[in-house]
């Protein structure tokens, strides 16, 4: 449990500062009333959408760890934090397709889509 718990603490930590670290990047750029760039926004884009699937795993990691007390309101909230972390999931910001368009504009400099 002790294992678990440390590695669902250093996943959360490293998500959040991927997060924190690209909207401070942007916010930077935008104070210095820099143009936002395509590497600011594909930075906060890709972060965002690791932090919906970092929170995801984690909360379905400790939903498993509690066991069948997970379902039971009266003891935790977990039964809900993980529907909720499913349903936050198939948010636009999170899906899939945020990656990729991320890729294609990394490879080519360009994107199909503009996402960002």
């Amino acid at each position: 449990m002790q294992a678990v718990l440390a590695r669902c603490e250093i996943e959360l930590y490293s998500a959040r500062c991927a997060v924190y670290s690209s909207l401070n990047e942007q916010w930077d750029g935008l104070v210095g009333k820099e143009p936002l760039s395509n590497a600011h926004r594909i930075t906060v884009a890709l972060a965002r959408q690791q932090a919906f699937k970092v929170s995801r795993q984690i909360i379905s990691t400790i939903y498993d760890l509690v066991g069948g007390a997970s379902i039971y309101k009266n003891e935790t909230p977990m039964d809900k934090w993980l529907r909720d972390s499913y349903t936050m999931n198939q948010h636009a910001v999170a899906s899939e397709s945020i990656v990729q368009q991320c890729g294609q504009f990394l490879l080519n400099n360009h994107s199909n889509n503009l996402f960002i």
